[in-house]
């Protein structure tokens, strides 16, 4: 139930992050706070290098994974995070020449996330995505990856992930796969943000583009 309401809580109010687009905490209740800011494609690549053919601004999927991530690294969570239970309800188009502002809600209590935007601060809030947070139930192995590449020995052309898009437009962060190594039932992907984007990682360490092509 307290995630259900309808709070009008603005990017104005609350503590200052540092982050440069979930800039503000807000405490919503004793259990439960969130993270808000603005989107924008003039502003915000994950938008402007994701969009629905034919132009429209779209933010990833993995976009809003990202910004949960954030969210509760923000709120002080330390360590491997597991989100569970994830459900993509709605997607969030930001036209161009519009903003939309957003916020993360975490529930302490049950462990929920929800994301959530509204065009202005007289709009009710529109949910995006929600689910749960949590610490992973078991940790696997590290992968040894000499001895995957070592089995993996076709390649393909790496241009072909990304070109082969029939719905969607990517921008340069989303060319980020520079090697494709194919075996048995099995292949290596490997994916490189140019040196240029590497400051995305400060604000977003995990990054949308690179997991959405890791996916």
């Amino acid at each position: 139930a307290a995630m259900a309401g309808a709070i009008g809580v603005g990017t104005r109010h609350g503590e200052p992050t540092g982050h440069p687009v979930l800039t503000r905490r807000v405490t919503l209740s004793a259990r439960e706070q969130a993270f808000v800011g603005v989107l924008s494609p003039e502003s915000d690549w994950m938008l402007a290098e994701h969009r629905v053919r034919g132009g429209e601004p779209l933010l990833p999927g993995t976009g809003s994974l990202s910004l949960v991530h954030t969210a509760e690294r923000l709120a002080g969570r330390e360590g491997p995070l597991a989100l569970r239970e994830v459900e993509f309800v709605d997607a969030l188009i930001v036209p161009e020449g519009t903003r939309s502002e957003i916020r993360v809600r975490l529930d302490s209590a049950e462990g929920r996330f929800a994301l959530e935007s509204r065009r202005d601060a007289i709009s009710p809030w529109r949910l995006h995505v929600r689910g749960r947070t949590g610490v992973p139930s078991g940790l696997s192995a590290p992968v040894d990856l000499l001895s995957l590449r070592a089995r993996c020995t076709q390649s393909a052309d790496p241009a072909s992930v990304t070109t082969d898009a029939p719905l969607l437009a990517f921008g340069p962060r989303w060319h980020n796969v520079t090697g494709i190594h194919v075996g048995q039932r099995e292949a290596l992907i490997d994916l490189e943000l140019a040196s240029r984007l590497a400051g995305d990682l400060a604000a977003f360490p995990l990054h949308p583009a690179l997991l959405d092509l890791g996916l």
